[in-house]
């Protein structure tokens, strides 16, 4: 049998062969090499292009936008400047920094206290999420505290004040803040009976609250910038029981 048509045929299927890409398969006597793994940037540098980013922004929204940088991001000097960033003169900005600390977890209660002051915001959304940011936090005792008495002075506050923004919607999340805090929720459906309920819950769980905290933190110091004078919930743990911080409408 001639073997020029058996030729032709071959020559053919490694053409074919060739031309659809064999040429690429690897080579047995070659280590395959990894892909270029991403550069992993440390948080200083996103510090400062987040710096840079931010003093150039033209508009409260593109600040807004830029804070997202800082979430989850772990450094003290990083979440310094989130927890910052809750005093903007801007609402959208405010709002954005709530956001971003309700997705940025911490261990030791850094945004507590920040956030506290954001549940008197002149307006409602951002009330709102510091609730659900508070709503995450790791130190649980001031949270409580804070939400408790918010909603017990949003409830007794005048619905015909037009200084009051503590509308159905701002309770309803501080209630909810508080019932994802402690585990519980209140029986009741409405407002007013949910804060007796929770004023009721802090004071009978105060101090299991407090050692919890304590337990957690394995601190003696509190949690808060270096050189500002104390305030009641920097007094010693047998004498907080007895304090009464009454948050404004």
């Amino acid at each position: 049998m001639p073997l020029k048509p058996y030729l032709v045929c071959f020559t053919l299927t490694l053409a074919v062969f060739v031309a659809t890409g064999a040429e690429t398969l690897p080579d047995p006597g070659k280590k395959p090499v990894p892909p270029l793994a991403e550069p992993v940037l440390n948080e200083e540098i996103i510090r400062q292009r987040f710096l840079v980013a931010h003093q150039t922004a033209q508009t409260p929204e593109a600040r807004a936008d830029v804070i997202k940088m800082l979430r989850g991001m772990k450094e003290r000097e990083s979440q310094r400047l989130l927890a910052g960033m809750l005093g903007d003169r801007s609402e959208v900005v405010r709002l954005a920094a709530c956001v971003t600390i309700a997705a940025t977890p911490e261990p030791d209660g850094y945004f507590v206290k920040p956030l506290m002051g954001l549940l008197t915001d002149p307006h409602p959304p951002v009330r709102i999420a510091a609730a659900e940011a508070l709503a995450n936090a790791s130190v649980k005792a001031d949270a409580v505290k804070a939400l408790s008495f918010a909603l017990i002075a949003g409830v007794g506050a005048n619905p015909k004040d037009p200084k009051n923004k503590n509308s159905a919607a701002v309770l309803a999340a501080y209630n909810s803040a508080l019932e994802k805090l402690s585990g519980q929720s209140s029986p009741k459906s409405d407002a007013r009976e949910q804060s007796s309920y929770w004023m009721d819950y802090w004071k009978l769980n105060e101090e299991p609250l407090r050692a919890a905290d304590a337990k957690a933190l394995q601190v003696t110091e509190p949690v808060r910038p270096a050189g500002l004078p104390k305030d009641s919930f920097d007094k010693p743990q047998n004498a907080r029981s007895n304090d009464d911080v009454k948050a404004a409408p």
